[in-house]
């Protein structure tokens, strides 16, 4: 009876894993360059601000708070650039399009054959999602964005448990 219950447990963990984009996905867009843990520019749009999620600053400014938030960044910015240097990205929208600085706000993705997310018969890791399960990011909800906010407390729970 035991292995039927954990083979009923894997399967339904199999299927909480199979998250699909619930908005339409555009691209894919050439990453220009990563700006800090979560700003990038993308090829023909500018800046985008990954929506959800906020990083610590990687250059000293008046929100700094001091050089270990500087150092923080620093790592932050080059664990987002290992995953996207020379990559190509697909982009989903939220409800509010641009923020303040007139940043482009979106959930980016990365075409993956062992990601966890499917749109139409493709596979993709979710890149805002993927710098929160590392640790670089904490869940930051500004509304009306709020479409996968549960998603990302529930990862950054997880970072803090295995970063101890």
């Amino acid at each position: 009876m035991r292995p039927l219950l954990g083979l009923a447990w894997a399967v339904l963990l199999g299927l909480a894993l199979a998250l699909s984009p619930q908005g339409g996905l555009q691209g894919p867009l050439q990453v220009v360059r990563v700006v800090d843990g979560d700003t990038v520019e993308l090829a023909g749009v500018g800046a985008v601000r990954l929506i959800g999620i906020d990083a610590p600053e990687s250059g000293y400014n008046r929100r700094t708070s001091g050089p270990e938030e500087v150092r923080l960044g620093l790592e932050a910015k080059a664990f987002l650039t290992r995953l996207l240097q020379g990559k190509r990205v697909w982009v989903e929208l939220d409800v509010q399009e641009r923020d303040r600085y007139r940043r482009v706000l979106a959930y980016l993705y990365l075409e993956d054959p062992k990601g966890d997310w499917t749109y139409g018969a493709r596979r993709f890791r979710q890149v805002n999602l993927e710098v929160v399960r590392a640790g670089w990011a904490e869940p930051y909800t500004v509304p009306p964005n709020v479409r996968y906010a549960d998603l990302y407390l529930q990862a950054a729970r997880e970072a803090r448990a295995a970063w101890g």
